[in-house]
């Protein structure tokens, strides 16, 4: 027998490995499953039958990956016009396909990217709703202060964690989280029942302690808002909010667009995945996951006068990115305020990391350069123990102090000694002299009845690794069987999972404790799973296993109208017994009939479709169960047995023509127009019963204004001029009922305000501007009278009425005039001219009309129009306009003398 004991070293291991790895397994709810996957995140979908898919993302922060808040090119900065002392821009928007372009250009480890925050569909560019802070910069205040009030809530951002609360406007400038979006709470009103476009966000704290690592994002293009929540809450999320919908939902992964809309966006949410640290010949992982060194101090390197030799290694790595442990290990010393560790050679982080090779050498490593260093305690192998900080050039400073024991100042990087090293080794070298034999690491998920199910991996090798299981610790219990880890498991990213179905011998009656065992792949120390050990009770079970799901369900339709006691001996439900049976053309009222006694243990029966919904159910809490109830079709249906613990039952089938009495249409009497509303019907039958048959009735209305769907009872109305009123009517088996509907008037919606007048105006002057209003069916209104008109200028100012009056200028000046109409605003962006006074008697160009010029002109006086030297620089006379000569005479002499007088 191979031997399983574990080293108190291994001991250290196996919490190091629960801490990191445990928060990778999350329940996932029924009907989804994983389409892309990377290292730290993943990405779910759930089909829905005639139907749009639901999708949700799984982004671990503590595994490395990134959520990024991005926008579009600001506009206007809109500067401190944020209610909260901010400022308000706006954005160009963009379509999302763009948005996937700029993420992918600046993040080589893009996964996905998703819309954003609410904002103003009526502009283009456009400010956002809510605040937004995107690395440490408050981007935008938004507008909507006034809406939702009470209801907004804020996801704040870390490297590792997350947070959601309630908005609190100061959070803007005191939180530490360098990335903040606001959104609104799950039972805000954004049409909360109806079917459209959904996105939400979720945390979920997975390895409970204290701290949400784990974003969930949820993306639908046909929800309601609680479908959203529940779907979260599913996956584990402890706390949820909403971001915007309806046409804005959008999702591109890994290049595939998944939900598209043509709606061009201002700010949008990205993924990015966790860099997985390359793994040497050696096994140790590289600490900055690349071997890019980039040509910093190496070992043994000469630095300057007063730290001359480098006694570890630079490597490069970016600020902020991770740094990986190479190896399990224990950190010895962490600290934040280590000499020449910071910025510009202040006090910054590092830590220290005991590590063993494979032959048993213990040597210590030095890690510095870093931000948020890893606590002390285990760590385990490809962990992330820091972040590279604001060091100029940022790069990971890397060495090794060979022997168990500390250094006498273990974080020493230089020597004024080339010779003397103090006991450091130059990195790289030592670790492919030293390699390392990985412990194995896994799960024991879950164990029942049914199968033992978990994972396990071993980082020495990318081939599957064996599984034991033992009745009892290896050295004292009961050895079980084997099997391969090979199952592909979405939550720990490779082939690695394992689901062993319980053997008869354990299926006995008595208590079993279930340990299971990953085996070392290089024959070192084999690893107790995480879980281990848990304990299961299994009776015998019936002539009719293994029928534990619907498909392997044991086919009793051949035996309707029997006893299960008739054909093979009774039931025993230990675990879940599914059973099949045929519900003939016409015969579509089934009756299940299950006799157990329930002092020795409760059992349930449920009835399910060919596709596994469910139809019916009996769950009470006395002896036996019972269901009558209707199917719409015939063919094949299943029951299952299910909740007891043990207990043996009998049961009986069979199905009938049921009477129908009536049928019932429920649905609203009065709907607004160019919408929709969903109608159900119910049919009621003679023994009682209530069937939902909307998809098997013939629906008809009587109105040209309004169309129902004839398989899914779904109407549709268009614009009307004046309400309208119909009937809908549902016929089924020759019953029929009808309900009256009237379609309501929506008054238009203001959608915009737009200023008019010209952009250029002279000084000392008056111009008179004019604003109007567009509203939702195309219609517009002169509101110019009813706007609040204002402007930024020293030099003008602008009445109710719109009338803008400007003073002189020395020059050519800008002025905004802006108008605000029922909370929307429209600019206009104008200039104020400069006006230079031209004096046409100014003959000799010296700026000045005076006795000079009146000589010049006079001479020319003497000239006659026919005269070639005729100079038409003289004319002044320009009432009426002519062009060419004109004859000098007293009107032009009035003309002079005006002049001279405005001049002189």
């Amino acid at each position: 027998m191979k031997n399983h004991k574990l080293s108190i070293y291994c001991i250290i291991i196996i919490f190091s490995i629960f801490n990191i790895n445990a928060i990778s397994f999350a329940g996932v709810p029924t009907g989804f499953y994983p389409i892309k996957s990377a290292h730290g995140v993943s990405l779910y979908k759930k089909d829905y039958t005639g139907g749009q898919p639901d999708f949700v993302q799984i982004v671990n922060l503590s595994q490395g990956a990134k959520i990024k808040l991005s926008h579009e090119g600001m506009v206007e900065a809109g500067l401190e016009e944020g209610p909260y002392g901010g400022n308000n821009p706006t954005f160009d928007r963009q379509s999302l396909t763009q948005a996937w372009s700029n993420l992918t250009a600046s993040n080589h480890q893009a996964f996905s990217t998703t819309n954003g925050q609410f904002f103003s569909t009526s502009s283009d560019p456009t400010p956002l709703a809510f605040p937004l802070k995107i690395n440490n910069i408050n981007v935008t205040d938004g507008y909507g202060n006034n809406e939702f009030v009470d209801q907004k809530k804020m996801l704040e951002l870390w490297a590792d964690h997350a947070k959601i609360s309630n908005f609190v406007p100061q959070y803007l400038n005191t939180s530490s989280a360098p990335d903040i979006i606001i959104g609104l709470s799950e039972d805000a009103d954004k049409s909360i029942n109806t079917y459209t476009g959904r996105t939400f966000v979720g945390i979920d704290d997975r390895n409970m302690d204290g701290s949400y690592e784990v974003v969930l994002i949820f993306n639908s293009s046909y929800s309601r808002q609680s479908d959203a929540v529940s779907v979260l809450t599913g996956f584990g999320a402890d706390n949820v909010m909403m971001l915007d919908g309806g046409g804005s939902t959008q999702l591109i992964c890994e290049g595939t667009t998944f939900i598209s809309s043509t709606r061009e966006i201002p700010q949008t949410v990205g993924v990015t995945c966790a860099s997985s640290p390359i793994v040497m010949n050696s096994g140790w992982c590289l600490p900055t996951g690349t071997d890019e060194y980039c040509g910093y101090l190496g070992w043994l390197e000469y630095n300057n006068e007063v730290y001359p030799w480098h006694i570890a290694i630079d490597m490069c790595n970016p600020q902020g990115e991770s740094i990986y442990s190479i190896g399990d290990g224990e950190v010895l010393l962490s600290r934040t305020d280590v000499s020449g560790y910071g910025p510009e050679f202040t006090d910054g982080g590092a830590v220290v990391i005991r590590h063993q090779a494979g032959d048993g050498t213990w040597f210590n490593a030095l890690y510095g350069h870093l931000d948020n260093p890893h606590q002390v305690g285990s760590v385990s192998k490809g962990e992330i123990i820091g972040y590279s900080n604001s060091f100029s050039p940022p790069h990971l400073h890397f060495g090794i102090h060979s022997g168990y024991e500390l250094a006498s100042n273990p974080w020493r990087g230089y020597s004024s000694d080339k010779n003397e090293t103090y006991d450091f080794v130059d990195p790289i070298p030592f670790l492919n002299d030293h390699p390392v034999n990985t412990i194995p690491e896994g799960y024991l998920d879950a164990v029942d009845c049914n199968s033992f199910r978990g994972w396990a991996k071993d980082a020495d090798t990318a081939n599957p690794i064996r599984i034991d299981f033992y009745d009892g610790n290896a050295d004292s219990g009961t050895f079980i069987e084997n099997t391969m880890a090979n199952i592909y498991r979405p939550d720990v990213g490779s082939n690695c999972g394992f689901n062993f179905s319980v053997p008869a011998s354990l299926r006995d009656g008595n208590n079993h404790s279930i340990y299971a065992y990953a085996i070392d792949s290089e024959g070192g120390t084999n690893f107790l799973l995480i879980g281990s050990p848990k304990a299961i009770n299994c009776v015998l079970d019936d002539n009719y296993e293994e029928n534990d799901n619907l498909a392997s369900a044991f086919d009793i339709s051949q035996h309707k109208q029997k006893w299960l006691s008739e054909i093979n001996g009774m039931g025993r439900q230990a675990d879940e017994d599914w059973y099949k049976i045929c519900v003939l053309p016409g015969l579509t009222k089934v009756i299940i009939d299950a006799r157990f006694s329930d002092s020795e243990g409760d059992i349930d029966i449920q009835l399910y479709n060919s596709i596994g919904s469910s139809l019916a159910i009996s769950q009470t809490t006395t002896d036996n169960e019972y269901i009558s109830t209707h199917v719409l079709n015939s063919g094949s249906y299943y029951i299952k047995v299910f909740y007891g613990n043990g207990n043996t039952y009998d049961l009986y089938w069979n199905n009938m023509l049921p009477d129908i009495e009536s049928i019932a249409i429920a649905g609203p009497t009065e709907i607004n127009e160019s919408s929709g509303a969903p109608y159900a019907c119910t049919a009621n039958f003679s023994d009682g019963s209530t069937q939902d048959v909307t998809s098997s009735v013939s629906w008809s209305e009587n109105s040209s204004y309004a169309t129902i769907d004839d398989n899914t009872g779904y109407l549709s109305t268009v614009d009307i001029l004046s309400d309208q009123s119909f009937t809908i009517t549902a016929v089924y088996n020759g019953k029929t009922d009808t309900h009256n509907v009237t379609i309501k008037g929506v008054p238009p919606v203001l959608t915009g305000i737009t200023i008019t007048g010209p952009s250029e105006v002279n000084e000392s002057s008056g111009v008179l501007y004019a604003c109007t209003a567009s509203f939702s069916d195309g219609s517009t209104q002169d509101v110019t009278s009813s706007v609040s008109w204002s402007e930024d200028s020293a030099v003008a100012s602008i009445l109710n009425d719109g009338y803008l009056t400007i003073s002189e200028v020395s020059g050519d000046s800008s002025c905004r005039i802006t108008s605000e109409y029922e909370l929307q605003i429209a600019f206009l962006d104008i200039v104020i001219m400069d006006t230079e006074i031209s004096y046409p008697c100014d003959f000799n160009s010296d700026g000045m009309v005076n006795y000079l010029d009146l000589s010049l002109f006079a001479d020319h006086w003497l000239i006659t129009d026919d005269n070639p030297e005729w100079d038409e620089t003289y004319n002044l006379n320009t009432e009426p306009a002519v062009s060419g000569k004109q004859i000098i005479n007293y009107l032009d002499l009035s003309f002079l003398a005006d002049y001279w007088l405005e001049s002189y």
